[in-house]
């Protein structure tokens, strides 16, 4: 039976005087990935942000792991298993890569704990290795990407909101982080809310798509083949 783990209930958010969400109410079963597609300017990136943190709703809840968590500070939510990566300067660029994967390892509890997750994130993205003493902002834009993609696979956490990965990837890079986010939501039981530009690849990897209009979701459709609901082009 499907458990719950990211909960929205009637949320309204925005900037300022500028409402963007509106009445949104959305559930995300734990293990499960989600994807959220929308035009641009359609309030994605405002709900990532809302439940990250860094936006306090102006009305509604949102509960994760059945805990209340939309009073809570963006630390407190760090400390319980929440990350985002947003669609810019999701790396520390001053910082070698191996520095960047080993802050993503700082709750954890020993040397040994971190020294397995980083074999174990080499074996899986060996360019990371190759790279471990380069500066992060002197990397493509692709290989940023994975390296946050490897950093999720070092912090492991409960719940991953994460934002346009696709963007400036070519496509075997796309197809690389895909397959790659796949593997960690099934292996570490993580729970994704992903938004993507690539509607093709929202729908590939997720369990569930949901579309956000103007700030309101307006449609949910299982994960599978986009061919089987091309009538949601006409959402756009």
């Amino acid at each position: 039976m499907s458990e719950p783990f990211l909960v929205l209930s009637n949320v309204d958010a925005g900037y300022g005087k500028k409402q963007v969400l509106f009445d949104v109410s959305l559930t995300i079963n734990k293990g499960e990935i989600t994807s959220l597609i929308g035009h641009n300017g359609a309030g994605k990136t405002t709900l990532l942000r809302t439940v990250f943190g860094h936006l306090s709703p102006v009305r509604g809840s949102i509960s994760m792991g059945g805990a209340t968590i939309e009073r809570w500070s963006m630390p407190e939510r760090v400390q319980h298993h929440l990350t985002y990566i947003p669609q810019e300067q999701f790396v520390f660029g001053d910082l070698s890569v191996q520095e960047n994967l080993a802050l993503s390892g700082y709750t954890l509890r020993g040397q040994d704990d971190f020294d397995e997750r980083l074999s174990e994130c080499f074996d899986f993205l060996p360019i990371l290795k190759e790279r471990g003493k380069q500066r992060a902002g002197t990397l493509s834009g692709g290989q940023q990407r994975i390296l946050s993609l490897g950093m999720v696979m070092i912090a492991r956490p409960k719940m991953l909101l994460l934002d346009e990965p696709s963007l400036g990837l070519a496509p075997s890079l796309v197809d690389q982080a895909m397959e790659l986010l796949q593997d960690m939501a099934q292996r570490f039981g993580m729970t994704v809310l992903l938004v993507e530009q690539n509607v093709k690849k929202a729908f590939s990897v997720a369990n569930r798509v949901h579309v956000l209009r103007a700030g309101r979701l307006i449609a949910e459709r299982p994960g599978g083949q986009l061919s089987s609901h091309d009538e949601l082009w006409n959402l756009f």
